[in-house]
């Protein structure tokens, strides 16, 4: 994608633009999770990437 498309996506409500915000939020808190004094075990970390998956494959209309 050419920078003129992302800029035009990221102010577009599209399915596209919505997973990419659901991306980007799940990595920043499982980063975090990572981060803190008490780590989150890798069972909690998968757990929050299913957790996106999920509400990623809802956006894209892939599951209700």
């Amino acid at each position: 994608m050419t920078d003129q498309e992302i800029l035009a996506e990221m102010q577009a409500d599209t399915p596209l633009n919505r997973a990419r915000r659901i991306f980007s939020g799940a990595c920043g808190r499982i980063e975090q999770a990572g981060l803190q004094r008490r780590p989150a075990s890798p069972i909690e970390i998968r757990r929050m990437e299913f957790e996106a998956v999920r509400q990623i494959a809802e956006a894209l209309g892939v599951i209700e």
